[in-house]
């Protein structure tokens, strides 16, 4: 399983790597996150893009 870290700030990590959306930019309001031993997934909370990072 990925290990999955949320900051005080609402900064999401995963695998060392920060969240970040590339639509618009979002770095602190995600949902719906799920995590595999492959990849984490989450969706931007800002603009509802949907991203995947690789574990």
């Amino acid at each position: 399983m990925a290990s999955i870290s949320i900051g005080s700030a609402g900064r999401v990590t995963s695998g060392g790597r920060q969240l970040w959306c590339p639509a618009c930019g979002n770095e602190t309001d995600w949902r719906d996150i799920t995590a595999t031993n492959q990849r984490t997934q989450a969706t931007c909370g800002d603009c509802g893009n949907r991203i995947s990072v690789k574990s």
